[in-house]
Formats: structure tokens, C-alpha cells, sequence
């Protein structure tokens, strides 16, 4: 399998759809629409020895890699996508740390459209050997980003809200 995006109607008609990508396999979590009508997608591209936390642009003609991430064990993805009224893209999923490939760590990056990353936010929860990852990220009406997931430690499982400043400082974790 390839990544592969579309765009269609309301009534179901495809406009176009586009795949990047050979015969290895990868997916699009997360499309995103900025605010000039460019179409991006999170996701992940896997190819025989790695898995890669990928930004793409969408269009009728294919899509094109604006950024791309690989983590320890070259295993990372991009589960989540939104974009501010600036334009700068916000992504969230996580990427490989540990000492195997079940070590994930929670991140946000914020890009600019043409894949340059302005900030970024790697955490693990203190003492884990688990998983933290984004699986959500919006942005509200005042411009800050709100991402969501999780965190795990010891097998238990915990909801994690954390709120960043338009320009990626962190405000508060919950």
C-alpha cells in the first residue's frame, strides 16, 4: 500500500486523489486545510527498515513530503494535524526513544508550510518505559493549540491534555 489522500464533493464525487509512496506501506491519519486552501496530511510512510513521522502537501497532482521525522529504531508517525490562521502547521503523534521499538514519546511540532520546523515539544512521563503519545491536536479561537493523548506507565493508561502558546511555549499539562 501506498499514502493516499483525496478530495471529494458533498455528495461524494471525487474531485482528485493523489498516492506517494512505492509498494511499501504507510498511511494519512490526518488531512488539514490552511487557511489559503492548501491541503496537508499527517501520517506515516514505512518502508522495509523504517517508519517516518511525515508531513505531506496534497494536490491533484500527488503528494509531495514538506517533513519528515524518524525515531530510535527508525520508528516514529504523525498521528494528528492542524493548522493555525498564520498557516503554520501543528502536528502531533510521537517518536521512538527507548531501548526497543515499544518506547514512544509524546511530540508536537510546529512547522511552517514549507516544512521548516519552528518548535518542538519531545516528553516522556518520568520513569516510563511505555508509550505517551498525541493522538489530537485543535487549535482554539485565541490561537493556542490544544493537543491530547496519553500516557503510560506500568501498563495504565492516562489521558494527557497539553496546552501550548501560539508560539510553542508550554501553558499548562493536564
Amino acid at each position: 500500500g501506498e499514502r493516499w489522500a483525496g478530495e471529494f464533493t458533498v455528495a461524494g464525487e471525487e474531485l482528485f486523489s493523489a498516492t506517494a509512496g512505492d509498494m511499501s506501506t504507510g498511511r494519512l491519519s490526518e488531512p488539514a486545510v490552511a487557511p489559503d486552501g492548501t491541503i496537508y496530511a499527517a501520517g506515516q510512510s514505512v518502508t522495509a527498515d523504517q517508519r517516518s513521522f511525515v508531513i505531506d502537501q496534497v494536490s491533484d497532482t500527488g503528494l509531495t513530503t514538506i517533513a519528515t521525522l524518524s525515531g530510535a529504531f527508525d520508528y516514529a508517525e504523525a498521528q494528528a494535524l492542524a493548522i493555525s490562521a498564520s498557516g503554520d502547521l501543528w502536528a502531533g503523534g510521537y517518536v521512538n526513544a527507548g531501548a526497543d521499538s515499544g518506547h514512544r514519546n509524546w511530540l508536537v511540532r510546529r512547522y511552517r508550510p514549507t516544512g521548516d520546523i519552528i518548535s518542538e515539544d519531545e516528553w516522556t512521563q518520568p520513569g516510563s518505559v511505555e508509550s505517551d503519545e498525541v493522538e489530537a491536536i485543535t487549535i482554539d479561537p485565541a490561537g493556542d493549540v490544544v493537543a491530547g493523548g496519553f500516557t503510560a506507565m506500568t501498563g495504565n493508561l492516562r489521558m494527557m491534555v497539553r496546552k501550548y502558546a501560539p508560539d510553542g511555549t508550554i501553558r499548562w499539562t493536564w
